[in-house]
């Protein structure tokens, strides 16, 4: 029993120290990566755009062209939100190479609906996709509004790009 006061005195004793150990090496801690922080800063790269080939450019008319029946044009690869007129999109992609010029090119439907492309879109690289949405909006580059408030497409009908001399160039049936 003598022993073990002895050892729980001497114990005792010792926990200021320790204490101070604790604070200590703390504050060591802490100033050290403080330091560290200050004098060793991360930079981080910012994002770099690759520059891409303009798909489309909106400056001024260009000459109707009209690719040789046989070649590649454009297709119609999706429509979606048929039957709401603020859903209502269809994608058209271009599957030719080399630049194509839309002046007098246009879409229909099976009821006689029709958009007519604006006279100034050009499509440049094959894969380039444009949207052309049926409610209003804002054209953009790739994306072009039809300002209707009524919705054109249903389930079972066709759509039809034509050329500007008139002759059908994509048909898509829409599921």
């Amino acid at each position: 029993m003598i022993l073990a006061k002895q050892a729980m005195k001497s114990s005792l004793k010792s926990v200021p120290f320790i204490v101070l150990n604790v604070l200590i090496s703390a504050l060591t801690t802490l100033l050290v990566l403080y330091i560290w922080d200050r004098t060793h800063q991360v930079v981080t790269p910012g994002l770099e755009i690759t520059p891409q080939p303009p798909q489309m450019i909106g400056s001024g008319e260009c000459e109707p062209i009209v690719p040789p029946k046989n070649a590649d044009t454009l297709q119609v690869i999706s429509v979606f939100g048929t039957g709401d007129a603020q859903k209502e999109e269809v994608s058209i992609q271009r599957v030719g190479a080399g630049e194509l010029c839309l002046n007098g090119w246009r879409l229909e439907d099976d009821d006689g609906n029709s958009y007519s492309f604006p006279a100034h879109m050009r499509l440049y690289t094959e894969g380039a996709i444009i949207t052309l949405s049926t409610r209003t909006g804002n054209d953009s580059a790739l994306d072009l509004f039809w300002g209707l408030t009524s919705p054109v497409w249903h389930s079972g009908e066709e759509i039809h790009i034509l050329d500007p001399d008139g002759k059908e160039r994509a048909v898509f049936l829409i599921p």
